[in-house]
């Protein structure tokens, strides 16, 4: 009988002692889930109006790889696009990429909705000043929505 008060005296302090301690998890989750969008794609970007600056509108041709999760844009030289770099989770592609010009400094990214072949969503444009002091006109932010179609995987 003294044994079994001992076990359970001995295990309701364990239980006492155990609550409210902070444990880590070593479990990541499920596998991340991305949809295929490497191809080459006919991008569209119509500017909307803006925060002291207007987005163009442009017509592109992305080829985007893909490994895993990862992507990169793929585009003419002149593009600054070319050679940036992002992911994909679930259907979503996200790609942002930073460039220097004279006293500017320019933020873009995409955030887009992967449909099978077609991509919708925005562009957006960040000009700021990179050198100080020095006067640069016209920082500011623009939006562009974003349309696509891919038509080679």
């Amino acid at each position: 009988m003294n044994n079994r008060r001992l076990f359970c005296a001995l295990f309701l302090c364990v239980a006492l002692f155990s609550i409210g301690c902070d444990s880590e998890s070593t479990d990541l989750g499920p596998a991340p889930v991305c949809v295929s969008v490497a191809g080459v794609w006919d991008v569209n970007m119509v500017g909307e109006p803006g925060t002291g600056i207007t987005c163009p509108d442009r017509s592109l041709v992305w080829t985007i790889h893909q490994s895993g999760c990862d992507v990169t844009i793929e585009s003419a030289a002149w593009d600054t696009a070319n050679g940036a770099a992002g992911g994909v989770t679930d259907n979503r592609l996200y790609v942002e990429w930073t460039w220097f010009e004279n006293c500017y400094r320019y933020d873009e990214s995409i955030d887009v909705v992967v449909d099978g072949d077609t991509m919708t969503g925005a562009y957006y444009l960040v000009r700021g000043q990179a050198v100080y002091p020095a006067f640069c006109p016209g920082l500011g932010i623009c939006r562009a929505s974003v349309g696509g179609v891919r038509r080679a995987r």
